[in-house]
């Protein structure tokens, strides 16, 4: 079984949750998994991914919160990332294979 790891930070009332190496893209499968990313963007409109800097794909969710609301607004976050990222990793999967 495969986990995942997320990571909030948070800064004044913005707050931003980041799960970090899903996978590493081969340099011949940057464009493809570009696309997929644009794709995915469309369909879920909560989460970012990104490549970052050691050719891993990241995702990321930010929101901004208020002092009365942030265990809310954190809990909502970590939902959201969790279960889009479960979802997507199959079909990110597919064009890294």
């Amino acid at each position: 079984i495969r986990s995942i790891s997320v990571r909030m930070f948070m800064s004044d009332c913005d707050m931003v949750a980041k799960v970090f190496f899903l996978a590493v893209v081969p340099n011949e499968k940057r464009n493809s998994i570009l696309e997929k990313f644009n794709e995915l963007h469309n369909k879920w409109r909560w989460i970012n991914f990104y490549i970052d800097e050691d050719n891993e794909i990241t995702a990321r969710i930010e929101a901004v919160f208020f002092e009365s609301n942030v265990v809310e607004v954190c809990d909502v976050m970590l939902s959201k990332i969790i279960n889009i990222t479960d979802e997507c990793y199959p079909e990110l999967m597919k064009v890294l294979w």
